[in-house]
């Protein structure tokens, strides 16, 4: 994705142009203006001439899909059942499934009291995803990956070359907690958490004596 910043007016928080990959205006509620940025500062790269993508049409997934890969691209590891369990609950008994959608992508990569903060300043990393890419503000290879695990979480694919460039960018400028922000509000989540459905509670099996299984809709062990 090759992403353009146009002027930005006082109080809203991005407008963007890159084949709509957000829309023209996006305003988060609770959010101060984009332009209230945290400089942090690492090397800025020319991202034009870099092939980039239009916003994609994900394919429909079931709520547990769709945490197993969000794991996968924020941690690079499976979902344990339990992980998967939790979340899929959350969303099945959510008052709004994008709303729960966009905090628990969210919140692999910031806590959730850095994710509740209305300050844009205020970015505290989970200690998991500080495992496998502690925070640098100045390392610009560190916020490639970040931006990189914000594709593969968020949308759920590789990114283009033209979008990591121009995010990583962006995030040098003003911060990993913009760049978050900026995935939740891009049309292609929009489209992938509005293909999601629910397929049915997780599973997760306990250990049985030799020669029974556990059941799932019966809840325990059985032998037929």
């Amino acid at each position: 994705m090759y992403i353009r910043q146009n002027s930005i007016a006082k109080g809203v928080l991005v407008s963007i142009a890159i084949a709509a990959f957000l829309t023209p205006a996006i305003t988060v509620a609770g959010f101060r203006s984009f332009t209230d940025y945290c400089p942090v500062g690492c090397e800025q790269l020319n991202c034009d001439g870099l092939p980039g993508l239009p916003p994609q049409t994900p394919a429909a997934r079931s709520y547990d899909d769709f945490v197993r890969q969000a794991y996968v691209g924020a941690y690079g590891r499976l979902a344990t059942c339990t992980e998967r369990q939790n979340e899929v609950n959350l969303l099945e008994n959510a008052g709004s499934v994008s709303a729960e959608a966009a905090r628990f992508v969210s919140t692999l990569f910031e806590t959730q009291g850095s994710y509740d903060t209305q300050d844009l300043c205020t970015y505290t990393q989970t200690s998991a995803y500080d495992l496998r890419n502690p925070v640098s503000n100045t390392d610009r290879a560190s916020i490639e990956s970040f931006v990189a695990d914000l594709y593969r979480a968020f949308l759920q694919r590789e990114p283009d070359s033209a979008g990591q460039c121009f995010w990583a960018n962006d995030v040098c400028s003003e911060g990993r907690k913009k760049g978050i922000i900026a995935f939740v509000a891009s049309i292609e989540f929009g489209s992938l958490v509005g293909g999601l459905y629910d397929s049915g509670p997780v599973c997760c099996p306990h250990h049985c004596p030799a020669g029974y299984f556990w059941d799932c809709d019966l809840g325990y062990c059985t032998s037929y």
